[in-house]
């Protein structure tokens, strides 16, 4: 499994600098998913779409969850990827 990791704020998108330092990573090592802790914004969904990248949210509960519990939210996590890679077929 090649992994590049990132600690980008999902409601917030990443800076010019963040970005070429993912660049400089992918060139190296190119990714086709990137997980979230929440729903990335509209822009860098777009821009890693641009480089057929896909987004998932992968919550790794660090909190309480407003409703469920930690089994439910990781349920979620699996629909969510299941759910990329039908798409991705």
């Amino acid at each position: 499994m090649n992994l590049i990791s990132e600690h980008w704020e999902p409601a917030e998108n990443p800076t010019k600098e963040q970005w070429h330092e993912f660049m400089h990573k992918f060139e190296k090592d190119p990714a086709k998913l990137m997980l979230w802790e929440g729903i990335p914004t509209d822009e860098t969904k777009s821009k890693l779409s641009e480089m057929e990248v896909g987004s998932v949210v992968f919550s790794a509960c660090a909190n309480t969850p407003a409703s469920g519990d930690f089994l439910t939210v990781m349920n979620q996590n699996i629909a969510n990827l299941k759910s990329y890679i039908d798409e991705s077929k």
